[in-house]
């Protein structure tokens, strides 16, 4: 009898711990957002440009805490911080380092004090299909 009772309770804990192992951990909104910027980026085949000239004051929309998309007069860029930027919508503002008043750089200069790593070319077209992908996981 003692040894049908050992058996039963090691069936039981391996049963439970099988029904608990197999699941996976929920992704956080943010998370999900980056990915699906990520995978656009990726089936588009955009080409980072490794700097940009712009005229006139640039305004900035943020979409998550490593992505913003930067507009000028004319053009839309997709900007992909090196790093989790996240003051960059914050009330902290932390200064611009940019080693040319009329060009942007990708790995020297910064947004609100967070370093470029990539920028990307994106048409008004393509800014809709991104906001239209990550509007679910808002």
């Amino acid at each position: 009898m003692k040894r049908l009772t050992i058996f039963l309770l090691m069936t039981l804990a391996l049963a439970g711990g099988c029904a608990s192992g197999g699941e996976e951990q929920e992704k956080s909104p943010r998370m999900q957002k980056n990915d699906a910027i990520d995978d656009f980026i990726k089936v588009s085949e955009l080409e980072p440009e490794s700097r940009i000239r712009y005229t006139g004051q640039l305004q900035h929309e943020v979409i998550t805490d490593d992505y913003i998309f930067i507009r000028d007069n004319r053009n839309t860029w997709l900007i992909v911080f090196a790093q989790t930027c996240y003051h960059v919508d914050g009330p902290i503002v932390e200064p611009d380092v940019r080693y040319d008043s009329r060009t942007l750089r990708s790995r020297f200069d910064t947004i609100r004090g967070c370093r470029i790593r990539d920028i990307y070319p994106v048409t008004d077209g393509m800014v809709q299909e991104i906001e239209a992908l990550i509007r679910p996981y808002e």
